[in-house]
Parts: structure tokens; C-alpha cells; sequence
């Protein structure tokens, strides 16, 4: 945009232009500038006095005392790259060395080059000042005896050095004689009291001490000494930070900007004023200036690292991190925070290595809450347990540590310790604080403890009657006790102070969808995406909402435009392409998600995906390399390794399946997820008896017995040995304190064993005991069916729907009973449960198959279809469909059903009616 100058601003801009242009007049000599170089040095304006140095080298490059002279300013003002470059020059030019070395070998020091000032002044005559700077150099490369030697070798030169002297003291530091260090730090003062160094370094003392205030007095006393020492400047803007004096803080980073222009330290002070103000993104912006410059810079590594894990960006904190410790590995400040990326990465491991030389005798509870949460991660508990217990006994008002250990508990399964351990945390957390609450209260919810949850949460809202989230914990209480009015206004009242809330929209939206009220769902969906445009997660509800109600067209548009939304994130990307394979869109698919894992190809979530898209898409070799490469991206953790040997089984390699888990097993022996994933594969494998003694290895360890017992009794079931299942299913029942899922088990080996009646009286009894066990209860009407006791099954599933009303399994197992009892009510009920459950494939198979056998083939033959889509391995679906076909008169498609239902092997009942069916066609 064109902007025109007023009349005061040309005059302004010509009065600059002519003081440059008489500032660079071709009259002035080069010895006229050097001489105004020195005019502006006296003064204090270092700046100017290197602008004119440089005019005057432009005139005569080759000029050593020019270069001699910048190079020495260019050291005092903090550039110490451009020094080194300049007194070199000087030197080559015919500048004396011994006039030069001091300063070269400082610039080199304070470059970090220790080694380069050793080489250096290694030929150089006897001289304190170098012989001081040289105890520095061997300071800084940790020989200690070397570095003490110099500094006395230049104190008996010069019994006063002050460089000396404060090498010495910093020997005294590192021996943790902090009394030795002060004695000779305030003898280098009192000596030199205008030496800027000496000052620096008792300043320096003073602030590691905490003593600001006395530090801030001596800083004071270096820049009246010298004002344009930016090195006092910038300590001070720390302390000004450190003291919370942010204006002041601002005011001594302009003053060190001016002092040193250039100097890149004044990013990282100005990063430190930011970060501490909690503005994170400027703070980074700050700290990648230098970082861009100085790369190797360690403390702005350091704070790097920091502002990244503050703002959630995990694996960037994590190389920042790293590459400090790799500088500095005994800086427990960066391990612990390391450590804490590492448990927020879920690399609960790496963390543990991060703090294991300083865990075990470590009295810092910082360290240990880190530590107890890495092991809570790895499922050990019992070492949570102990750390969080330690931490607690060196600092046992600590709220969160209470409540680390009631996270711990509970995870364990020691509900009431966790209770007792969170009701503590939050009596020690302050008055206004909520975090100890929230914990506490989602416990209880999760426990069912509704009444307990509410009370808390009350509590917790009066703190802080404003927060979303506590009005949206508190409706899930409310639920819980069935008063959903109430419910319905806590959500309400949490989407009214957050509106962009999606979690409480989300339960409105639930609590719709329960009262039959899909439409009321829809819209209010609708009217947060209309709200919150590009909301991806309301989007996904909406493709969730459209696939209950199987309209798959409205799900893949939903999806679609969740991707659209949000196209770098993962989840969208994942659901839009399990959709497409689901349709059979098989290439659309592969597409997307080979598009996806391109843009983030370490992501395992996205390579398994890719596996599978390949494998649908029929290419082998192409599904079986997205696997190897997903093996090698992921943690060896026990799910992955066994998803990999799933996914190998699934493509027919299951010899690769099995080697897999070999390899897994040898490297983590005591892995019971690997063994039980083992015992899976073997016994597909038809390695019964091998399963068996991987069976025998878990019971061996009294923490999985329980899945020990399990597994064997199914090996012994597989190898069509029922009666060698049920006593290990009733092992199994005592250790699990009667889990209907066992029951269920037991029962079913008396089935398989020949003892029907044996198992009818168990569930019966089971039944009476638990009358609200609504899976035994289930099992019950299931096991009248097949006994042909229909009046009992009838009466059994019709109770359960007076408890559970409109539940689709029940509902569909009531139309079977129907059916096989000839009551007309068995089409009703089966439509009743197809509304309920409208993507089940069993339930699509009753209402398909009793159309067909109605003669209603126009609707029945497609429902088959779709419920044989839903479940392509359900032999019974695949010979419903079959016959269906053959009623049809499609011999052609009844005969490919029947080829494939018995090339799968199926049950000798079902394999008997498919090959009975085949020979009539």
C-alpha cells in the first residue's frame, strides 16, 4: 500500500540521509575513521566505533591494527565468533602474537572450544593471563590437576589475578567448598575491584546461591564499572525473571540488546520471560531463533524441550531433551522431564531408564511420581505402589501423589484403597483445587458409586461453579441414579458454559437416542457441526447415528466429510476406510489409506490398516510388507505382537504367525500375553499338546492362573476332550469368584460332553441365585431351546424383556423360541428385533429365514445376503442363504454357497444339511 510522506517526514528522512552520507564521506582516511573508532570507544558506544572500523577496513582490508582493534571490540561486546575471525586476520596481517593471543584465546573459550585454546597457547611464553586462561581450558575438559596447575603457575606470576584466583574458586565448587570458593571470588574483588570478570563471577555466586538481592547489588557494581557489559544486563533480566519482575526483566533484555547487539543470547532470555509468563508459542518462537543460529546452544535446547512438553508437542520435547542429556547427563531436571515425555508417549520403559541411576535412592518426589506413573503404565503395580508410598513418606502432604497411589489401587483392584488413598489426596489439595475431585468422582463412577460421585462432585462444582467439565461428570452421576431430568439440566449447563463442549452435546445426544428420540439426536448432532464448523468428532457421532439406522449412504458422506475436516488426523482417515471396505470399495480403501500412511509413515496404526486394505485388495506380498514394517516401527508390546500374528493368520501364514510369537516369547519369556497369543496359534496349528504346556507355564504363576485354567480347558475342548474341560472350568470358577462368563463355559462343556441335563440343572441354579444376571438368564432361555422346552424358553426370554425392554438379543432369541414353537408371534418379534439391532447379522439371518420360509423371498433372499455379508464365517447364515437361493431356483449361486460353507470346514451337523442340500441341486 502506497503511503506519502508529510513535509516533516522528508525533512527527518533527509537529515538521516545526510549524516550517513557525510558519515561515509570519500574525504575521511582510513586513519580518520580508526581515530573515530576510538573516539566512540571512550565514549562507551562500542557500536559506532565498529561501524567506522568497518568503513575503515573497506578502504584498506589489510590493515592488522584495524582488524586487531575490531576483533577486540567485537569480544568485548559478546561476539565471539567474529572476534576469533578478526584476531586471526590480525595475526596473518603481521600483528604481534603475543599482543593478540590473550584475546584469541578467549574468544575460543567462550566459543566452547577448550582444546583449540590449549593448542594454542601451548608454545606461548610464560604469562598470567594466559596461563590463567589455559586452567579454564582444563577446567572445561575436566582435567582437574592440569587446570590447578596453570592457575598457580599465573598466581606466582601475578599473585592477584584475578582469572586465577576464580579458577581456583571454582576448584573450591566442584569439591563443594563453598567457603574456599567465596574466600578467593572476594580476594579477586578486593584486589580488582573494577574488573569486570572478577565482579561477574562473585555476582554469579552470589545468584546460584539465591542470593539475588546481593547478586543484583554486585551486577550493579559491573555495569558502573563498564555500562556496556551486556553479560550484567542479561544476568540481571534473569534474575528479574526468576524474581517475577517481568517489566523490569523487559527493560534489562533492551538494555542487553543494546549493549551487545547481535548477540543470540538475548533470544534465549527473552524465550525464558515468555515461558515463565506461560506464553508457550512465543516462547518457542524465541528459543528457534537461536536455535536456528546456534544449534549446539544446550540451554536453549534445554528450554526447547521444556516449552514443547508444555505445549503437548511430545516427540519434538523428546529430541530437544535428548540432545541435552547428551551434553549434560547428570542434569536431573532433563531426565525428569524426559522421563515425563516418555510416560506421556506411553514408553513407560524408556522413562524408567531415564531415572534408574538416582531411583532407588532418590528423595525427590517429583522423580518418584514420575517413576510410580511409568510403572502404573507397565501394569507393575506393586512397584507403583512401593514408589508412590515413598514419595508419600518423604513428603506426605502431597495431594497428587495420594492420588497416584489411589490411580494405582485401583487399577489393582483394590477399590476401597483406592477410595481411601484419593479421599486423601483431595483433603490435601487446596481450597479452590479440583483435579483430586475430578479423579475422585470419575472413580466412583466408574466403581457405579453414584450416590459417593455425586456428593463429590457437588462439592467440587461449589469450588468451581463455572468448569463444563465438573456439570458434565456431575450428569453422568445423575444418570447413574436414573434421575434423568436432572441429568439432562447438568449437561445442559455444561454445554451452556462451554459450548464448544462436544462431550456433554455427546451425552444429550445418548440420552436421545435411549428415548427412542433418533431425530432429536440427529439435530442436536447437526446443530453443533452447524455451530462448530470442521467438527470432526460431531460428524463421526452423525456417521455413527446414520450406520445404527443402516443407512450406510448417510454414514459414508458423514465420514467423508469428517476426513474432509480434519484430513491430517488419523482417526477419520481409519473409520472412512473400514467403511469402504465394509461396502466392498475395496480400491477407494486402498487409496485413501496408502495416501495417509505416506504423510505419517511411522504411524502402527495406520500400517495396520494398510495391511489389511492390501489384503482385501487380494495383494499379498504387499499386506504381508506393511506388517513387517509395522514390526518394526512399534514398541514390543504384547497386543502388537499379537495383531501381527493375527494379521499373518489371516493372510494363511501361519507359520510366520507362529514365528512371530517364538520370537516375541524368547525375548519376554514371562509375558503372559505372548504365551496366551502362543497357545492360540498352536492350537490352530493343530499342536494341541504344545498348547497345553504354554497352558500349564501361565497357571504356573499365581498372578495368571486364572487365564492359565481358561486356555487349557479350551485346548482340551478343541481336541474334543469336554470332560478334561470341566474340571478345569470349575478351578477356574473358584479362582474367579463365580464370573458369568465361566459359568457359561462350565456349562457348555457338560453340553459337549454328552450331559445336557447336567448342565440345565447348573444354569437353573445359577439363575436362582442371581436373578439379575441377565447373561445367565439369556443362557437359560438359550438352553431351553435347544432341549425343546419352548414354553420355558418363552417365559424365560418374555421376564427378560420386562427387565431390559426392547433388547434386540433378547428379543431375537424370543422369535427363535417363537418359531420353534409355531407361535405366529415369531415374525413380529423378529421385525421388532431387527429395528433394534438393524447391522446384526444373526438377527437380519432370523428374520431373512423365516421370511424365506413364509415364501417371502423378495425380502427375505436380500436380508440373507446382508446378514451373510455381516458375518461371512456364521455356517449357519451361509446354508440359510444357500437354501434360499435354491428356493429361488439360483442352483448356480445355492451350489457356490454350499462349495464354500464346506471348504471352511465347518460343524459336521451343518457340513451333513450342506452336502444333503448340494445333491438335491
Amino acid at each position: 500500500m502506497h503511503h506519502s510522506m508529510t513535509k516533516k517526514q522528508v525533512a527527518a528522512a533527509l537529515v538521516v540521509v545526510l549524516a550517513a552520507m557525510a558519515g561515509c564521506s570519500k574525504d575521511e582516511s582510513p586513519e580518520q575513521l580508526i581515530a573515530q573508532a576510538r573516539q566512540y570507544e571512550s565514549k562507551g558506544d562500542s557500536k559506532a566505533a565498529i561501524i567506522q572500523l568497518k568503513n575503515a577496513l573497506q578502504a584498506r582490508p589489510d590493515d592488522a591494527a584495524a582488524r586487531l582493534a575490531l576483533g577486540r571490540l567485537y569480544l568485548k561486546t559478546g561476539d565471539h565468533v567474529s572476534a576469533e575471525k578478526e584476531l586471526r586476520r590480525a595475526i596473518d596481517l603481521g600483528s604481534k602474537r603475543a599482543d593478540v593471543l590473550p584475546m584469541l584465546a578467549k574468544s575460543l573459550l567462550l566459543l566452547n572450544k577448550p582444546q583449540a585454546v590449549l593448542d594454542e597457547t601451548a608454545s606461548a611464553p610464560a604469562d598470567a593471563t594466559l596461563l590463567s586462561l589455559r586452567g579454564d581450558a582444563f577446567l572445561a575438559l575436566q582435567k582437574l590437576d592440569e587446570s590447578r596447575q596453570a592457575f598457580d603457575s599465573a598466581l606466582k606470576l601475578e599473585p592477584n589475578n584475578s582469572n586465577a584466583l576464580n579458577g581456583l574458586a571454582r576448584h573450591a565448587l566442584l569439591k563443594n567448598d563453598i567457603a574456599g570458593a567465596l574466600r578467593l571470588a572476594d580476594s579477586a574483588v578486593s584486589h580488582n575491584p573494577t574488573d569486570v570478570e572478577a565482579l561477574m563471577f562473585r555476582a554469579d555466586i552470589d545468584k546460584a546461591m539465591g542470593k539475588l538481592d546481593a547478586a543484583r547489588v554486585t551486577y550493579d557494581k559491573v555495569l558502573q564499572a563498564n555500562p556496556e557489559t551486556g553479560a550484567a544486563y542479561l544476568q540481571k533480566a534473569y534474575l528479574d525473571i526468576e524474581q517475577k519482575k517481568f517489566d523490569a526483566a523487559r527493560d534489562s533484555i533492551a538494555a542487553f540488546k543494546k549493549a551487545a547487539p547481535g548477540n543470540l543470547l538475548a533470544y534465549h532470555a527473552q524465550a525464558q520471560l515468555e515461558f515463565t509468563q506461560g506464553q508457550y508459542k512465543e516462547a518457542l518462537a524465541s528459543i528457534q531463533n537461536l536455535l536456528k543460529a546456534a544449534p549446539d546452544h544446550m540451554p536453549s535446547q534445554l528450554l526447547a524441550g521444556a516449552t514443547q512438553f508444555t505445549l503437548g508437542s511430545l516427540p519434538q520435547a523428546e529430541q530437544h531433551l535428548k540432545r541435552y542429556i547428551e551434553s549434560d547427563p547428570g542434569n536431573i531436571y532433563a531426565r525428569k522431564m524426559l522421563a515425563s515425555v516418555y510416560v506421556g508417549l506411553n514408553q513407560p520403559q524408556d522413562a524408567l531408564v531415564q531415572l534408574k541411576t538416582s531411583l532407588d535412592t532418590s528423595t525427590d518426589t517429583a522423580l518418584l511420581n514420575i517413576a510410580g506413573r511409568a510403572y502404573l503404565n507397565l501394569k507393575q503395580y506393586d512397584n507403583a505402589i512401593a514408589t508412590f508410598e515413598r514419595a508419600i513418606g518423604l513428603k506426605p502432604a502431597d495431594a497428587q501423589l495420594h492420588v497416584g497411589l489411589g490411580l494405582t489401587k485401583m487399577s489393582k483392584g483394590d477399590s476401597a484403597g483406592a477410595i481411601k488413598a484419593m479421599r486423601k489426596g483431595l483433603e490435601l489439595s487446596a481450597p479452590t483445587a479440583v483435579d483430586a475431585g475430578i479423579v475422585l468422582g470419575m472413580t466412583h463412577l466408574q466403581l457405579r458409586q453414584y450416590p459417593e460421585a455425586l456428593a463429590v462432585l457437588n462439592q467440587m462444582v461449589q469450588r468451581v461453579p463455572n468448569s463444563a467439565l465438573l456439570h458434565n461428570l456431575k450428569g453422568g452421576a445423575l444418570l447413574g441414579l436414573n434421575d434423568r431430568a436432572a441429568a439432562r439440566t447438568a449437561f445442559e449447563k455444561s454445554m451452556q458454559l462451554e459450548p464448544s463442549y462436544f462431550t456433554a452435546v455427546s451425552n444429550l445426544a445418548r440420552m436421545d437416542i435411549a428415548d427412542k428420540k433418533l431425530d432429536a439426536a440427529r439435530q442436536r448432532y447437526q446443530a453443533f457441526v452447524d455451530k462448530k464448523t470442521g467438527s470432526a468428532e460431531a460428524m463421526l457421532a452423525l456417521a455413527d447415528l446414520a450406520i445404527a439406522e443402516n443407512k450406510q449412504a448417510d454414514a459414508t458422506k458423514w465420514l467423508e466429510k469428517a476426513h474432509a475436516a480434519e484430513p491430517k488426523l488419523a482417526g477419520p482417515a481409519l473409520r472412512l476406510t473400514q467403511q469402504y471396505l465394509a461396502l466392498g470399495e475395496k480400491r477407494k480403501a486402498l487409496t485413501l489409506i496408502s495416501a495417509m500412511q505416506v504423510a505419517d509413515p511411522e504411524n502402527p496404526t495406520l500400517l495396520d490398516m494398510l495391511g489389511k486394505a492390501h489384503a482385501a485388495n487380494g495383494n499379498k506380498t504387499a499386506a504381508l510388507d506393511a506388517y513387517g514394517r509395522l514390526a518394526i516401527v512399534t514398541p514390543r508390546t504384547s497386543g502388537i505382537t499379537a495383531r501381527l500374528a493375527a494379521a499373518y493368520e489371516e493372510l494363511g501364514e501361519r507359520d510366520l504367525a507362529a514365528d512371530v510369537l517364538r520370537k516375541a516369547h524368547t525375548e519376554r519369556p514371562d509375558d503372559v500375553a505372548i504365551k496366551l497369543a502362543r497357545i492360540a496359534v498352536e492350537v490352530r496349528r493343530g499342536n494341541h499338546e504344545q498348547a497345553i504346556m504354554f497352558a500349564r507355564e501361565v497357571q504356573s504363576r499365581p498372578a495368571s492362573k486364572l487365564p492359565g485354567l481358561i486356555v487349557e480347558a479350551e485346548v482340551r475342548e478343541a481336541q474334543q476332550k469336554p470332560d478334561l474341560a470341566i474340571p478345569l472350568y470349575q478351578r477356574a470358577l473358584q479362582e474367579s469368584k463365580g464370573s458369568s462368563p465361566l459359568r457359561i463355559k462350565l456349562a457348555n462343556a457338560y453340553r459337549q460332553a454328552g450331559r445336557p441335563d447336567e448342565a440345565l440343572r447348573l444354569v437353573q441354579q445359577w439363575r436362582s441365585e442371581r436373578p439379575k444376571d441377565h447373561a445367565i438368564g439369556v443362557y437359560l432361555g438359550e438352553l431351553y431351546v435347544s432341549q425343546k422346552k419352548y414354553p420355558a424358553a418363552i417365559d424365560t426370554f418374555t421376564a427378560l424383556l420386562k427387565e431390559l425392554p426392547g433388547n434386540g438379543i433378547i428379543l431375537n432369541n424370543l422369535a427363535l423360541a417363537y418359531q420353534s414353537a409355531g407361535d405366529a408371534r415369531a415374525l413380529a418379534t423378529a421385525e421388532q428385533a431387527l429395528k433394534a439391532l438393524p447391522q446384526s447379522g444373526a438377527v437380519m439371518d432370523t428374520l431373512g429365514w423365516m421370511l424365506v420360509d413364509k415364501g417371502d423371498l423378495a425380502r427375505g433372499l436380500p436380508l440373507l445376503k446382508k446378514a451373510s455379508a455381516a458375518e461371512p464365517g456364521a455356517a449357519d447364515i451361509r446354508y440359510h442363504l444357500a437354501a434360499a437361493h435354491a428356493r429361488n431356483n439360483d442352483k448356480a449361486a445355492a451350489r457356490k454357497e454350499l462349495e464354500t460353507l464346506l471348504a471352511a470346514k465347518s460343524d459336521v451337523a451343518q457340513a451333513e444339511q450342506a452336502r444333503a442340500l448340494l445333491k438335491q441341486l
